[in-house]
């Protein structure tokens, strides 16, 4: 398949602009060190999961009702996404989890999402809402916003 090579290029790069900054708030640039303590290492873990999930609320909500229609494309593209932010996710909350758990209670005591739900989260994406595809218009006219579609690989 010739186009694999371009779909992987497609991919990276929407991978690097959409989800380059919600994978930052995860980097452990920071987090270690001996100033502050326990109480500051907490606050920071806090800080970054919080401005990872706004982040990711934020590019969910932006890449919503892309389609791309490809699917090689698309499956490529969703691909690379969760190869990137779901380990990276998870790496980080088994890490730096036991900070805001020091009683073993679990994660849903101090994480908005488990790393299960940010891959279905992520999984939703590139298919656009029902009442955005062409083909389920039978009027031409349907709710919601103008469907955006990406560009294809030819």
């Amino acid at each position: 398949m010739g186009n694999v090579s371009q779909v992987q290029q497609h991919a990276l790069a929407y991978e690097h602009e959409v989800w380059g900054h919600v994978l930052h708030h995860l980097n452990q640039e920071g987090m270690m060190g001996p100033a502050g303590g326990r109480g500051s290492a907490r606050e920071l873990v806090r800080q970054r999961l919080s401005r990872f999930n706004a982040a990711l609320e934020d590019s969910c909500a932006r890449q919503a009702h892309w389609i791309v229609a490809e699917d090689d494309l698309r499956e490529g593209t969703k691909r690379a996404v969760l190869d990137a932010v779901v380990p990276a996710y998870r790496t980080f909350i088994e890490f730096y989890g036991h900070v805001l758990d020091p009683q073993g209670a679990g994660p849903k005591s101090y994480l908005k999402y488990l790393p299960e739900e940010v891959e279905k989260m992520l999984k939703a994406l590139l298919m656009g809402s029902r009442t955005d595809l062409p083909h389920n218009s039978n009027s031409g006219n349907h709710s919601g916003p103008p469907s955006r579609r990406a560009p294809t690989a030819r």
